[in-house]
């Protein structure tokens, strides 16, 4: 086991059924203590958050952890039976590659909600639900999320009309595919000109499938 590539341990670890109990565990006690050998077993890819954290990066070990677990227990809520299925028809190079962009995904998110947003983005593909080109599609999105750029997500497809955007976030969410600019018809608000917009469908289902929030919803300003 600790001779198997992380990315290896990152999918048997989807197949594993304590992520729960071990996200519970880390918020009292310190790494070292949760991670037993009965833990690693089951979730091997605790074992690179051990290693991170007796080589002294407590505050990385720490976060990494935190970000594994989130995914973790977002796949957890998939039958067992389902996951063991999709993960054991991946060819060897396929589960190389989908276990490394899964670490390099999970290491880079800046925003820990992203984390539990991947573990649903995958949960949608293992489910087929969703297929691999739409799966990389949410993913692009998730990698580069911050509580900003999630926050004027949530405002703008909560509601079935149009919601207002500023001029920066409407050039930032159509670079991600979250809005369609029409430049031959431009608004005026205040003597400025800014494109016409509309929401996407990529949008809208990421909305949807992804985000789900349940937060209350933002009211649109008036004027």
């Amino acid at each position: 086991m600790r001779n198997q590539n992380p990315n290896k341990k990152l999918l048997k670890s989807v197949l594993g059924t304590n992520a729960s109990s071990l996200a519970n565990s880390l918020g009292e006690f310190a790494i070292d203590q949760c991670i037993t050998d009965a833990v690693l077993k089951d979730i091997p890819i605790v074992g690179t958050v051990l290693a991170l954290y007796k080589a002294g990066n407590d505050a990385q070990a720490y976060l990494f952890a935190k970000k594994v677990l989130r995914f973790l227990q977002e796949t957890e809520s998939i039958p067992l039976d389902v996951r063991v299925k999709f993960v054991s028809e991946l060819s060897e190079s396929d589960k190389e590659k989908l276990g490394d962009n899964l670490l390099l995904l999970i290491n880079n998110i800046r925003e820990l909600n992203a984390a539990e947003y991947l573990g649903r983005c995958f949960s949608l593909l293992m489910t087929g639900k969703i297929n691999h080109f739409t799966f990389y599609q949410y993913t692009h999105i998730i990698e580069c999320l911050t509580p900003y750029l999630l926050q004027q997500i949530i405002f703008l497809y909560q509601h079935k009309n149009m919601a207002p955007v500023i001029t920066s976030d409407i050039y930032l969410l159509s670079s991600y595919g979250l809005l369609d600019l029409d430049m031959s018809r431009p608004l005026v608000v205040n003597n400025l000109s800014t494109p016409s917009y509309k929401k996407t469908k990529i949008g809208q289902n990421f909305y949807d499938q992804i985000i789900i929030t349940n937060e209350p919803v933002i009211p649109i300003p008036n004027g």
